[in-house]
């Protein structure tokens, strides 16, 4: 009888080793994905694929199937679940079990300075990574790994790894499992951080330093864990690359060899550092000068130190924001600019709004607030003697020109002291193509403005 199986995930993990199934002539039931390389691979093969977030108890019970693979698969299986396979559930892990269990494992292990890493196949159980190991295959870790290189690297290792477990699923067995007795057990959950969320200071080692900046360097893949930052009792700046220079003459403390446009050097005890790729907190990009300014760093002095309060306060405001992030960050990746019913953006189809003007009372040789009603028109306002300044080119910027009106009212700081009278107005655009000036409306009385018909320009 055939071999059947569903699998859950994403990537090319994911991908590959359902190839490697295909092959060897197990039929996959279905892939529960939403990544698009995995929905477009089993558009082409022909493999149903399902809803991951829907109710999976429900959903893998409609069949029975022999074994249930998750393959970069960040949801976390119920027990019903993992009971609903014949033989078992395989899960692929990008680390050594049991030492390193959990999420961003490699990156932890960069930070730890592990000199060897693994690719893993175990069982599932309900606690997490707890399951006994079916396979494992180990290589060193390279000098200049990164996260990403590190966890692309066990990918392409738990692949190659998965072709010796084909054959017992092809048989419907597993494996004799390794045994891990003697091993350490760590779990990292997904919302822990290294070195407080990857604080770098004045008494950060350089060896440190670099080992931080290799575990959060995932390139221009999503970074789940953050990104390296330097921190003064002054201020802070994200520094996206750090390099460790060796050094031979020791040193007591951190000094500021160097600052220039795009870097800055510091020479720490055990070695030199240069840190670039700088930007604020809010994210825009800094020069070396200004992040030397930002931190209070000066050239040929000490790093200016942070004190032990402001380290744990740091540490202490992350940790109530970690467990939500994921949720956070998915909500804001699916935002979109809302949709605004108007077709037309143009000035014609502006609309003006209402403004509260002061008209501040100057000499009797200007002109005054005329009293004529609101509904006072171009015509009628230039047959009552209102002075409209038809002949005037040039509109006001900010509203009308300053009125005379009656003489200096008294007042608290002086009898000849003059106060802003307080006037409510607004104007409505003339129609286009005519000679119309703007008429107020003010609720009760009409200011004359300088306007000039067929000027380009109205009072807004």
């Amino acid at each position: 009888m055939t071999t059947n199986c569903y699998i859950i995930g994403g990537t090319r993990v994911l991908t590959q080793c359902a190839a490697q199934l295909l092959d060897a002539g197990v039929r996959v039931e279905g892939v529960l994905s939403d990544d698009p390389a995995v929905v477009g691979w089993a558009g082409e093969h022909a493999v149903p694929v399902l809803d991951p977030h829907d109710d999976l108890a429900a959903t893998l019970s409609e069949r029975k199937f022999d074994y249930l693979f998750s393959m970069v698969n960040f949801r976390i299986l119920t027990a019903d679940v993992l009971d609903l396979p014949e033989v078992a559930a395989v899960n692929f892990h990008d680390g050594p079990l049991p030492r390193y269990s959990g999420s961003n494992v490699p990156a932890w292990a960069l930070y730890e300075g592990a000199t060897r890493h693994a690719a893993t196949w175990h069982r599932m159980t309900e606690a997490v990574d707890a399951g006994s190991v079916l396979l494992e295959r180990w290589f060193p870790v390279r000098d200049h790994s990164t996260a990403l290189s590190l966890t692309y690297e066990t990918a392409e290792a738990g692949i190659e790894l998965f072709k010796d477990l084909v054959p017992h699923i092809v048989a419907g067995t597993l494996p004799d499992p390794v045994d891990t007795g003697d091993r350490e057990r760590r779990f990292y959950r997904r919302s822990g951080r290294m070195a407080s969320g990857g604080l770098i200071h004045a008494g950060t080692s350089a060896a440190e330093a670099a080992r931080i900046s290799k575990a959060l360097d995932y390139g221009s893949f999503p970074n789940p864990l953050g990104v390296p930052t330097l921190v003064t009792e002054q201020g802070a700046v994200l520094t996206r690359q750090i390099r460790l220079t060796p050094r031979d003459e020791p040193r007591t403390d951190t000094v500021v060899q160097s600052v220039t446009t795009s870097a800055l050097t510091l020479s720490a005890p055990d070695a030199d550092l240069v840190l670039s790729d700088f930007a604020a907190v809010d994210g825009s990009a800094l020069s070396g000068q200004a992040a030397a300014q930002r931190l209070g760093a000066i050239e040929g002095a000490p790093l200016p130190p942070v004190g032990e309060e402001r380290l744990a306060a740091i540490a202490a405001a992350q940790k109530p924001l970690r467990v939500h992030e994921p949720w956070w960050s998915a909500r804001l990746r699916e935002l979109r600019p809302a949709r605004l019913p108007v077709d037309d953006f143009s000035a014609g189809g502006a609309h003006y709004g209402r403004y509260e003007l002061a008209f501040v009372p100057g000499s009797r040789g200007r002109r005054s607030v005329s009293s004529a009603p609101s509904s006072t028109s171009w015509p009628s306002a230039r047959a009552s003697g209102a002075s409209t300044s038809p002949g005037r080119r040039r509109p006001p910027a900010y509203g009308p020109r300053r009125p005379t009106a009656s003489p200096p009212r008294a007042s608290p700081y002086g009898s000849t002291a003059t106060a802003p009278v307080p006037c409510a107005t607004s104007w409505t655009r003339p129609p286009p193509g005519t000679d119309t000036p703007p008429t107020s409306r003010s609720g009760s009385a009409s200011r004359d403005v300088p306007w000039a018909p067929g000027s380009r320009r109205s009072p807004t």
